[in-house]
Formats: structure tokens, C-alpha cells, sequence
């Protein structure tokens, strides 16, 4: 960024996350600058593994025991449902190979089996899995992704709908309404 910019939102980060707030903006109408101290999804986002997987942080039963059947249910429908679109969406960097959980010891294997009766009781997508790996879970929905195409796709996207997005722009105060960046341009939103 070379020069001082007007908007109605600025996006700081363009990684996976603030390129889907870019995004979301520009459906609502929203004229967006967005900066990064680096590149485009250089950061982590880049650089994730970019695994895709159903469900909230914890394992479907311990959800359940510690939120209740029906929110976690109610999550992780919502989740397989945002997996659906980001397959039909992306489907040149997105892959549905199922995901493994696998036991590292008696105890999780115990765990596993108690997973996979709480989610078959929910008709949610699980199998048993023993292979040469070991043996626990498949969930044949989740998948992976490659993060930094899916991040150049959707800042392709966001300039092409015309956003105005810049890298090596990092942001050195934030007030109100005003971003300056490290070589004194100002974004007035």
C-alpha cells in the first residue's frame, strides 16, 4: 500500500479467516481495504494443516456430556452442513478422505468405542476402523483441504469483486475510524 485509502471496513490479516470476513462484507454491500503485514495467507493459515472436520473442539460424547445432546447435535449438523459447502465451493483444493481417530492405548480405545455408540445413536457418519495404522474411528465426511490455495482463491475473489487488498501493509495504530499503516498511508472507514 503506497497511498491513503477510503472504505467502509478494513479487513487487518488476510488469512483464512479475515479473507472469509473480506468475503462477507463484500456480500453485504460492504467496499473493503484489507491489509497483512505479510502476504496472503503467509501467515498460519497458510501453513495449517488443513484438515476439515465436523463438529465442535471436543469429541462428539464429551460434548454431549458437557453441552447437552441436542446443542451438540445442533453444532455438528451445522458444521457437516459448512463442510458441504466448502467441498462444493472449493473443490479444486479440497479433498473428502474421511478422518482417522486412532487409539494410543487401551484407555482411548475404550474412549473411541464410547464415541462411536454416542454418535451412531445420533445417526452421525462414523465407522470402526482397524488398519495398519491401528485402530479407532473413521468419519468419512471430514476431509482435507490445501489452505493457502483456498486463501489465493478468495482473494482473487474479494479483488476481482473489488476489494482492495494489500500485502507487506502492517498496521500500526488503530483509532476509531482510522488504520495507519508502517509507511504512514491512512485507511479512513
Amino acid at each position: 500500500m503506497t497511498g491513503n485509502e477510503n472504505c467502509d471496513v478494513c479487513v487487518i490479516g488476510l488469512g483464512g479467516s479475515g479473507l472469509s470476513a473480506v468475503k462477507a462484507l463484500q456480500e453485504s454491500g460492504a467496499q473493503v481495504v484489507g491489509i497483512d503485514a505479510g502476504d496472503v495467507g503467509a501467515g498460519a493459515a497458510g501453513r495449517n494443516g488443513g484438515f476439515v472436520l465436523a463438529g465442535l473442539a471436543e469429541f462428539y460424547h464429551d460434548e454431549v456430556r458437557m453441552l447437552g445432546r441436542e446443542y451438540s447435535l445442533k453444532r455438528y449438523k451445522e458444521t457437516m452442513h459448512e463442510l458441504d459447502l466448502l467441498f462444493k465451493e472449493y473443490p479444486h483444493c479440497t479433498r473428502r478422505i474421511g478422518s482417522l481417530r486412532l487409539a494410543a492405548d487401551a484407555k482411548e480405545l475404550e474412549d473411541c468405542k464410547k464415541q462411536l455408540e454416542v454418535m451412531k445413536a445420533d445417526n452421525l457418519p462414523v465407522e470402526w476402523y482397524k488398519g495398519p495404522e491401528g485402530e479407532g474411528l473413521l468419519v468419512p465426511t471430514d476431509g482435507v483441504f490445501n489452505p493457502m490455495v483456498r486463501a489465493r482463491t478468495l482473494a482473487t475473489r474479494a479483488k476481482d469483486l473489488g476489494a482492495r487488498l494489500y500485502g507487506k501493509s502492517t498496521a500500526i495504530q488503530i483509532s476509531g475510524k482510522r488504520v495507519v499503516t508502517d509507511k504512514n498511508c491512512i485507511i479512513s472507514c
